[in-house]
């Protein structure tokens, strides 16, 4: 160490090439990647919009100091039921499908439990924590029930005439639903009885599963490397309330295109890998086009399942 020092100093050229290059290296690379970062320097404030059919995001958070940053979020997940070609098949008591239009607000933390600086990258490892509500909308859909009351007004007779149309069994979720208008269905007979005198078999209701509010948390978990020119970011992250479980994963890898500067755009390209169980059964995979320019981040993408969706940061 003294002599590498003796050196320098005996060559002040190459001292100060050295320490140029060094700053330069340490500026390009603070320049561009933390506009992928959960939170930027101490003291800012990071605020991002994520628009999608599936999952929306809206969210700010402030830096306390370099590792511990505070905020809030909305997470939007809306009912599936206008569109359920990939929606999940899941219809327990807690599914995306029972809940109708979900929301999460949450009161959001940021911790930065490691940093690994190297010559031309740098890797991080991120905890996140959210407390706050979860409300769901609910749903309304049509009901049909066997009639109760059809079994017992029906004639006794030696050998019964089949019925032509073939038994529904009760609604899985008939506990869950709520009954706010009813209708009877008329049955058909053989010898074409008015519906006046026969007694319906069948009920149809139309019902809905209550809205909900309840308190909602969400534990994290961010890994990511990147250079000025390549990036890569797993993120996995688990919304619970009551009944409720919500998890999202996703994997993302890119590349820019130009080299980073202080002025003007630097487009990049990325490939996101994404998971969101009981809400899409199925793997996202989102070819993104992100642009990024001194304090704003624009990204816009198209998935695998036939939609768009776009995200807008803005770091002050």
């Amino acid at each position: 160490m003294i002599w590498s020092t003796l050196r320098l100093l005996q060559n002040p050229q190459q001292a100060l090439q050295a320490t140029l290059t060094t700053c330069l290296g340490f500026s390009l690379l603070s320049l561009q990647p933390s506009h992928a970062l959960p939170m930027s320097y101490a003291g800012s404030t990071m605020v991002m919009v994520d628009i999608d059919p599936h999952w929306s995001t809206i969210s700010i958070t402030k830096a306390l100091d370099r590792r511990n940053g505070i905020g809030a979020s909305v997470q939007y997940i809306p009912s599936m039921q206008g569109d359920n070609s990939h929606s999940s098949t899941s219809s327990g008591e807690g599914s995306h499908a029972m809940q109708g239009n979900e929301t999460f607000i949450l009161v959001d933390a940021t911790r930065l439990v490691r940093r690994w600086n190297m010559p031309n990258a740098q890797a991080n490892l991120w905890l996140f924590a959210g407390i706050g509500v979860y409300g769901a909308s609910g749903i309304s859909e049509l009901v049909t029930v066997p009639n109760p009351d059809a079994s017992a007004n029906q004639p006794d007779t030696p050998n019964p005439t089949p019925n032509p149309t073939p038994p529904i069994p009760p609604h899985p979720h008939q506990h869950l639903l709520k009954p706010v208008t009813s209708t009877s269905i008329a049955s058909t007979t053989a010898n074409n009885q008015s519906s006046n005198s026969a007694v319906s078999p069948y009920l149809q209701f139309m019902a809905e599963t209550p809205s909900s509010l309840s308190f909602a948390v969400r534990p994290g978990i961010q890994f990511d490397a990147e250079t000025t020119r390549l990036r890569f970011e797993a993120k996995a992250l688990l919304f619970l309330a009551s009944g409720i479980e919500r998890p999202l994963f996703s994997a993302t890898v890119g590349a820019a295109l130009t080299e980073a500067t202080y002025t003007g755009f630097q487009p990049w390209i990325e490939l996101q890998a994404r998971s969101m169980p009981g809400v899409i059964d199925e793997l996202e995979l989102i070819p993104k086009l992100r642009l990024l320019h001194n304090r704003i981040v624009l990204e816009v993408g198209y998935s695998n399942l036939g939609t768009v969706m776009g995200g807008l940061g803005y770091r002050f």
